[in-house]
């Protein structure tokens, strides 16, 4: 993806960050949303030069568009020369109406299959590694997937409401949103009031929205480039 956008915008730098809210790293790093937003402060602070970079584009991708929400003001406030544009890609804010589902619903099933653990456990040990979902299989039979879903979505259901505030973006030169219309988790009756949100909150000519069709996340190979394309055409609008 970084290269990609290498390609596209010559002349750039790209910095890739992969600390998101979800993932199990960061878990072991984080117990708070203002943990992360610290933390991301820090590290752009610290590679963010005004002398050099007269103009900075923040794409947050899933839960990272929402921490890029909570740390915009802190950086625009270090940095009042740079011209900060953002990117929220695909934002989790959009999906947040089927983590409950996610909760009540994943226990019960698990604990039927529970009764089958050890016929599953060694149907899947002599299976090898390269079979579709067999680490998934691996994890269930041994207890650790509800445990995992869980601590992924613990802060994260508490600090993250189901709506976005994004008046911080109205001060930016430019910002933009792009969802993905086939992502599974996606609600779309929320998808489109966070973009009319969206939209009614940044000033005229500064906010765009946009939509890719992606067969299940972005970031497969077959639809990077039309995440690329639609990241290019709001830059350049």
């Amino acid at each position: 993806f970084a290269m990609m956008l290498v390609t596209r915008f010559e002349g750039a730098e790209i910095l890739v960050e992969g600390n998101a809210g979800h993932s199990q790293h960061s878990q072991k790093l984080f117990n708070s949303l203002q943990e992360q937003v610290d933390h991301h402060v820090r590290l752009l602070s610290r590679r963010i030069d005004p002398t050099k970079h007269e103009r900075v584009l923040l794409l947050g991708h899933s839960i990272g568009a929402f921490i890029l929400l909570n740390f915009i003001d802190q950086l625009r406030y270090n940095f009042p020369t740079v011209k900060f544009q953002v990117g929220l890609l695909a934002p989790t804010i959009c999906r947040f109406s089927n983590y409950n589902t996610l909760r009540y619903y994943t226990r019960p099933a698990l604990s039927v299959l529970a009764c089958f653990r050890p016929i599953l456990s060694g149907i899947l040990s002599i299976l090898p590694s390269t079979v579709p979902m067999r680490d998934a299989g691996v994890e269930i039979c041994h207890g650790k997937f509800l445990s995992n879903i869980e601590r992924m979505l613990s802060w994260e259901l508490r600090d993250m409401p189901v709506e976005p505030n994004v008046d911080s973006l109205a001060k930016l030169e430019k910002s933009f949103c792009i969802h993905v219309t086939i992502d599974k988790y996606t609600n779309p009756d929320l998808r489109a009031r966070v973009q009319k949100k969206f939209m009614e909150s940044i000033p005229e000519g500064r906010g765009q929205v946009g939509t890719i069709v992606a067969r299940h996340n972005f970031l497969d190979e077959e639809d990077l480039p039309k995440m690329v394309d639609a990241i290019a055409s709001c830059v350049e609008a």
